[in-house]
């Protein structure tokens, strides 16, 4: 009878990399599709894969091994199959991570978003207020020679990091004007709002109403772009936008034309 230990150790060595070469291949393909969604496309073709190409292959290269009852060998053999497992998903990422050398290539590739910054006229305030009301949690806060009076933060939720900063007030400081509507906000030039993506905007909103914070602009659903956004204000009156799927309620109409991808 073959072992059930040596099974499990081949199918780990088809399943992980098979599962991997998948997601490298269509992870970015799939973009923000939700989970429920991927899994349905990935798991048949990881079950396909492995019970028609890997595992066929796996099996037949190590029949002797399966069959084999020398304790000795088996232990070598096993010590082996599991230095072996990570091999291809390393492969894999080195293929997926390195920027592609064509005659186009640019400093800008791998280029990933890590931070924004506001600056806040009360740092405690602002700092407690992202940590009770939207989960961010204090990484680090740190000052800089030449800043005078200046405190800084990191707060991080996720891989979502905001960079809190504080200074004195001085003849030189501006700031927007505080928006007093979903017209107003719109009309300011420049970086006006962050957005986040929720499971239920509604929800979201309501639980943050709760919180003691009032919503800025209700939510309504955009067809065109197949989304559903709501607004609330930080203490400083910046505007944070959520996301989520559309609910068919509040529905306003307008046009989209999608970019040609290349």
């Amino acid at each position: 009878m073959q072992n059930r230990h040596k099974l499990a150790i081949l199918n780990m060595l088809g399943a992980y990399p098979t599962i991997v070469t998948l997601l490298a291949i269509l992870g970015p393909l799939m973009g923000d599709t939700p989970m429920p969604i991927k899994a349905a496309v990935l798991v048949p073709l990881m079950v396909g894969l492995l019970t028609y190409v890997v595992m066929p292959i796996i099996i037949g290269r190590f029949a002797g091994w399966l069959r084999d009852g020398s304790s000795r060998r088996n232990l070598l053999a096993t010590a082996g199959m599991l230095a072996i497992i990570p091999i291809p998903s390393i492969l894999a990422d080195e293929i997926t991570t390195q920027p592609k050398q064509t005659a186009t290539a640019s400093a800008l590739d791998g280029m990933m978003v890590d931070h924004v910054m506001i600056n806040v006229s009360d740092f405690e305030r602002s700092v407690k207020w992202y940590g009770e009301k939207l989960g961010f949690k204090e990484t680090v806060r740190w000052t800089v020679d030449g800043l005078y009076d200046t405190d800084l933060a990191y707060l991080r939720r996720g891989n979502f990091l905001i960079e809190l900063v504080s200074s004195p007030t001085t003849d030189a400081t501006t700031s927007l004007p505080p928006a007093t509507d979903f017209s107003t906000h719109f009309a300011q030039r420049g970086i006006t709002h962050l957005c986040f993506k929720v499971r239920d905007v509604d929800a979201t909103l309501t639980e943050l109403n709760k919180k003691g914070i009032p919503t800025f602009s209700p939510a309504i659903d955009f067809p065109a772009l197949n989304v559903r956004v709501g607004f609330i204000q930080d203490p400083d009156g910046n505007v944070i936008e959520f996301k989520g799927p559309t609910t068919g309620n509040n529905v306003v109409g307008g046009n989209v034309v999608w970019a040609r991808r290349n």
